[in-house]
């Protein structure tokens, strides 16, 4: 992030149950359950976000859900500000907007570098070797901050697979022993099967060999 510019507010937000990222934050959870943590600094405020990241109270489930990355070229006098969140957004002001595109193409590079190599290391599939075939790919494990009960799991499952954003996933939940679900689930971004296991500690994700690792992302 640091050669994208220096990074001046970190915000993280989201909902302690389910570890998952709302558009909106109901007051009453928002008082008990909810966390909204807003970094400042007239410097650089990457390195206080590292120090509260070591911490064992917060690291669980602090997470990054939008920064504020100011870009400089001191000896021209030009300035750009980018507001840049989880979902996307990318809002901008200054005096340059070659700065800003420069920001655009960074972010953009990153993102695809990340999702092809979570694609060439969780695609399951088969390679041939001579006259016989071995697995290739394993599955991605997302780790829930803390164990759920069971009305807080199937929360989970109605937020994952809703169709709605940001996940963008329909599936049909399967309940297979105690606290166990399995999905055979369409990324609605791509079009692709995308299959899911999902526990109150964990959730697996099966990536077929066409499935885009941005579905990783959102999860």
């Amino acid at each position: 992030m640091e050669d994208l510019g220096v990074p001046r507010t970190l915000t993280a937000k989201f909902s302690v149950p389910t570890g998952l990222y709302r558009e909106d934050l109901p007051e009453d959870e928002f008082l008990d359950d909810s966390l909204l943590l807003r970094i400042g600094s007239t410097g650089n405020a990457l390195r206080r976000w590292q120090s509260y990241r070591e911490s064992e109270a917060l690291a669980p489930s602090l997470a990054l859900w939008a920064a504020r990355i100011v870009r400089r070229e001191s000896d021209r006098d030009q300035v750009v500000v980018d507001d840049v969140t989880a979902a996307g957004k990318l809002t901008c002001r200054g005096t340059s907007f070659r700065l800003h595109q420069e920001l655009l193409l960074g972010l953009k590079n990153r993102y695809a570098e990340l999702i092809g190599e979570w694609e060439e290391r969780y695609r399951l599939g088969w390679s041939r070797e001579g006259l016989s075939a071995k697995p290739t790919g394993t599955t991605a494990d997302i780790v829930l901050p803390e164990g759920l009960q069971e009305p807080d799991l199937e929360e989970l499952l109605d937020s994952l697979f809703n169709c709605g954003e940001p996940y963008r996933l329909y599936g049909v939940p399967i309940r297979q022993g105690t606290l166990r679900y399995v999905v055979k689930g369409v990324d609605l971004h791509t079009g692709d099967k995308v299959d899911f296991e999902v526990g109150p500690d964990i959730i697996r994700v099966y990536l077929y060999p066409t499935t885009c690792g941005n579905v990783l992302a959102a999860s």
